[in-house]
C-alpha cells in the first residue's frame, strides 16, 4: 500500500511507522551525483524521486510542497527520501534554509572530487550536449570558488550547523563503493542492499554522433522538465537505445594545453587536499 508522506506522518505520530528521513544532495555535478542516484533506486528502503534533479528548492522552483512530495513513491518500508539536484551548491545560501523550513532534520549530501578533474569533467560533458566552445571560453563562464572542496563543505557546515553532513569523496566511488555506500546509507538510517557496484551508471562523457541531434536533446529534455514530464524524463535520460542513437563510445579527450589552461584558472583550489574517504558529520561533531 502506497502511503503519502502526510498520511505517514500522522501514522508516526500514532507510532505506527518511523518518520522517514528527508535527505539533499546539494551537488556539484560530474562528481558521482548519478552514481548516488543510482544506489538509492537499488534501496527498498529509499524512495527515490521519480526524476534526479526537481530543484525544488531552488529560488523560482515553479514546483508546490505537493508536486514535490509527488516525485516519491511511499510505502511502510520507506526510511528516507530526498532530492539529488547538480546545482544546488551554486545558490546554497537560498537552498539550505528553504530545505530547512520544509524538512527541519534533513540530512545534507555533497559531493567532493579533485577541483581539476571535476572542471575537466563538466567541460567534457559540455560537449557531450553538443556546445561548441574552447575550455578558454567555458572557463570565462565559471568561478574558481565553485571547484573549492574546503569552500563547499564549510559553506554547508556554516548553514545548517544542527544537520547532519554527509561527504562523500568520489575517489571512493572509484576505489571502494561499497564502503562508500554504506557510509552513506548509514547516514540515512539505511542498510545496504546487495548490488552489484559495477552495474552502476556514472554518466560518462562521451562523443555526440551529431552536435546538433545532441543539442535537440538538450532542448528536448529542457521542455519536459519545465512541462514537469518527470517520468518520461528519466525513462529518456535512462534509455539505452537513445543513449547509443546520440553518444558514442569514444571518451571526449583534452590535450595537455588544456589542462595546463585549467591548472593556471584553479589556482591554489587545484592544491587542495582531496578527500579519499566519505564521512558524516553531525552536529555533535561540528561543535
Amino acid at each position: 500500500m502506497s502511503l503519502s508522506l502526510e498520511t505517514k506522518i500522522d501514522k508516526c505520530q500514532d507510532s505506527i511507522l518511523p518518520s522517514p528521513t528527508h535527505f539533499c544532495v546539494v551537488g556539484p555535478g560530474k562528481a558521482g551525483t548519478t552514481w548516488l542516484y543510482e544506489l538509492f533506486k537499488k534501496c527498498d528502503h529509499i524512495a527515490n524521486s521519480k526524476i534526479k534533479e526537481a530543484y525544488f528548492f531552488s529560488e523560482g522552483s515553479n514546483l508546490s510542497y505537493s508536486d514535490y512530495l509527488s516525485l516519491f513513491r511511499f510505502n511502510q518500508e520507506t526510511k528516507a527520501f530526498g532530492d539529488i539536484s547538480n546545482q544546488y551548491y551554486m545558490n546554497i545560501e537560498w537552498v539550505v534554509p528553504r530545505c530547512l523550513e520544509f524538512f527541519p532534520d534533513s540530512v545534507f549530501v555533497i559531493m567532493l572530487r579533485d577541483p581539476l578533474q571535476r572542471l575537466l569533467s563538466c567541460y567534457r560533458f559540455e560537449l557531450k550536449q553538443g556546445r561548441r566552445l574552447s575550455l578558454a571560453e567555458y572557463l570565462n563562464c565559471l568561478k574558481k570558488i565553485d571547484f573549492s572542496n574546503a569552500n563547499l563543505l564549510s559553506n554547508l557546515l556554516e548553514l545548517a550547523p544542527n544537520n547532519k553532513i554527509i561527504a562523500v569523496a568520489f575517489s571512493e566511488l572509484n576505489n571502494d563503493p561499497e564502503a562508500a555506500a554504506v557510509t552513506i546509507l548509514s547516514g540515512l538510517g539505511v542498510d545496504l542492499p546487495d548490488i552489484d557496484f559495477s552495474a552502476l551508471n556514472k554518466n560518462a562523457s562521451v562523443q555526440p554522433r551529431s552536435a546538433s541531434v545532441a543539442r535537440i536533446g538538450r532542448a528536448v529534455a529542457g521542455t519536459l522538465r519545465k512541462t514537469r514530464q518527470f517520468s518520461t524524463l528519466q525513462r529518456c535520460k535512462s534509455s539505452v537505445f537513445l543513449n547509443k542513437l546520440i553518444y558514442t563510445a569514444s571518451p571526449i579527450d583534452i590535450n595537455r594545453s588544456d589542462i595546463s589552461l585549467a591548472e593556471e584558472f584553479l589556482g591554489e583550489v587545484a592544491a587542495e587536499p582531496v578527500p579519499i574517504k566519505t564521512e558524516i558529520f553531525n552536529s555533535e561533531v561540528i561543535r
